[in-house]
């Protein structure tokens, strides 16, 4: 049974995985080099003042950071319900005095899985609209 909760939470996993990946290297890396372009640029520009120099470079990082708050968000509502699906699973074999090792949880998780890894695009799109409005913002530092 283990095994087989095992290969579903890697497939879990393994899909998210891809949307965070694909996010990472069409946008969040060039969000990344930007931030630090634009940090170099504070340091560098001797006309601003020494008491604004730190303020400058934390605007910098807003884009990034506000980005990457945003897909921490979605990762967390996503890991919630699913938690919830899987515990309603429990909660089903403990009200039918069954163990949590019976097929009958292993059925349940699996449709868990499967609403979940189906729910993963939506997921991505919410993610690349995020990703759009954040490169967008970035032109404006």
């Amino acid at each position: 049974m283990d095994s087989a909760v095992d290969r579903l939470q890697q497939r879990l996993t393994d899909s998210v995985s891809e949307v965070l990946t694909k996010m990472e290297t069409s946008g969040l890396r060039p969000l990344q080099a930007d931030m630090y372009k634009c940090s170099a640029r504070c340091a560098e520009d001797t006309s601003i003042p020494g008491n604004r120099v730190e303020p400058c470079i934390e605007n910098c990082s807003r884009v990034l950071q506000s980005f990457q708050e945003e897909v921490g968000r979605e990762l967390e509502s996503f890991q919630n319900r699913f938690q919830r699906c899987a515990m309603d699973c429990q909660d089903k074999m403990r009200d039918r005095g069954l163990p949590s090792s019976d097929s009958e949880f292993v059925t349940c998780l699996t449709k868990c899985t499967d609403d979940h890894v189906a729910l993963v695009p939506a997921m991505g799109k919410r993610l690349e609209g995020s990703l759009d409005k954040a490169m967008q913002q970035r032109k404006f530092q």
